[in-house]
C-alpha cells in the first residue's frame, strides 16, 4: 500500500525564474460504496446492506449538521467543515458583507492527529504512509510480467487525474481535499 506520485513541472516560475518539478499524487482508481461495504463485511459481522444503510444515513446526518453551520468530527478519523469562498467579491465595509458574495462552498477535511512534545504534529490518518513513483511501480509490474510494455493503456488513469488540490507540490496540503485555489477569501475554518 503506497501513495503513487509522478513528477509534474510547476506552471509558475520560482524566485530564480525556473519552473521546477514537484511530486504530484495521482489517483489510480475510484472505490465506490459497494466495494467499501463488501470490505467491511469481510472483517465484521454485518451484512453489506447494513453497512450501506449505515454509511448512507451517516452522509445524510453529516449533511444536515454541516449545512446548519456545524463541524462534524468522526473520532479517530477527522473533522469535516463547510468553507465558503468569495473569490474577488470583497467589499470595503463590514456592514456591506452579504450572502450574495459567496460563490463556492467546499467541505474541508482535517484528519485527526495527536501532538507529541518530542516531534510536534503526528497525523493518525497518515501514519505509516509510504510513497512510490509511478515509473517505479510500472517498472516493477513489467519486471513481474503483470504488464506488457508494448500493450496499450488498460483503462486505468495514472496519466494525471490527480487530487485536484491546485497545489503543484501535490502533497502536504493541510486544507484537505477542497479543490481550492489557495485564495485568501475563504470564510470559516
Amino acid at each position: 500500500m503506497a501513495l503513487i506520485f509522478k513528477p509534474v513541472r510547476s506552471s509558475i516560475a520560482s524566485k530564480d525564474g525556473l519552473k521546477r518539478f514537484h511530486p504530484r499524487l495521482i489517483k489510480m482508481d475510484t472505490v465506490d460504496l459497494s466495494t467499501i461495504a463488501s470490505e467491511i463485511t469481510e472483517v465484521s459481522a454485518v451484512s453489506p446492506g447494513d453497512v450501506h444503510s449505515v454509511i448512507t444515513n451517516l452522509m445524510s446526518s453529516m449533511r444536515t449538521h454541516l449545512l446548519n453551520s456545524n463541524s462534524v468530527k468522526l473520532d479517530g478519523f477527522g473533522t469535516f467543515t463547510v468553507i465558503a469562498h468569495s473569490n474577488e467579491q470583497g467589499v470595503e465595509k463590514e456592514e456591506d458583507v452579504n450572502a450574495s458574495q459567496i460563490n463556492r462552498l467546499v467541505i474541508r477535511f482535517m484528519p485527526e492527529y495527536t501532538r507529541t512534545s518530542f516531534s510536534g504534529k503526528t497525523t493518525k490518518f497518515y501514519d505509516g504512509v509510504t510513497f512510490r513513483s509511478l515509473a517505479d511501480m510500472e517498472a516493477s509490474l513489467e519486471d513481474n510480467g503483470v504488464v506488457d510494455p508494448d500493450a496499450s493503456d488498460s483503462g486505468s488513469n495514472p496519466s494525471g487525474d490527480d487530487s485536484g488540490t491546485g497545489d503543484d507540490s501535490g502533497i502536504g496540503d493541510d486544507s484537505g481535499s477542497t479543490g481550492g485555489t489557495g485564495d485568501d477569501s475563504a470564510i470559516g475554518g
